[in-house]
């Protein structure tokens, strides 16, 4: 893909120059959050996503009245970042002290979906990634016209994207996972 000043990096020692590696973490990343500017005010939501690589193109959806629908409206132009976290990396010092990381950042152009048959693919694509167990007709039935008029689904057209990540030596002094649900 094409890269411009906006998703050139200052460490080229964590870019990640394969598009196929960030087609894959854009598969299997289960979040995002994609950023909007309205008059100078950045917005940003966190959200569930499918990427699509037929279409070049990443597919949420959300109420179809609301500021993110305002939002679209106005200013198409956006852009999203997914990343996931690795292990912690203790330091001797304060400054040393770090954590590995991947993520991916994609600039585009968001739009609602007018269409039925465009947006009932792009639910039923982001049903398929997060209920891989569930079958269509079997287990729950298709979206419906009335349905779809109750949600807006949205497509970003990606432009741009770039990925980063810092990965040390599994033999890392120290390094271990933050434990998110420890009780």
């Amino acid at each position: 893909m094409t890269k411009t000043k906006r998703t050139d990096m200052r460490r080229k020692d964590r870019a990640i120059t394969d598009d196929s590696w960030i087609k894959d973490f854009l598969y299997r990343a289960p979040f995002m959050t994609i950023a909007f500017v309205n008059n100078e005010q950045p917005f940003v939501y966190p959200i569930s996503f499918v990427y699509s690589e037929p279409d070049n193109a990443i597919f949420f959806h959300g109420t179809p009245m609301g500021s993110l629908r305002q939002l679209v409206e106005k200013n198409p132009s956006v852009s999203l970042t997914i990343a996931e976290m690795g292990r912690l990396l203790p330091s001797e010092t304060a400054m040393g002290f770090s954590v590995e990381f991947e993520s991916v950042v994609v600039f585009g152009n968001c739009r609602a979906i007018s269409d039925f048959e465009e947006g009932s693919r792009a639910l039923h694509l982001m049903i398929d990634k997060y209920f891989p167990h569930l079958e269509r007709g079997k287990d729950y039935r298709a979206t419906t016209p009335g349905e779809f008029k109750a949600t807006s689904v949205y497509k970003v057209a990606i432009e741009e994207w770039s990925g980063k990540k810092k990965k040390e030596e599994d033999d890392f002094k120290g390094a271990f996972f933050y434990p998110y649900h420890e009780k």
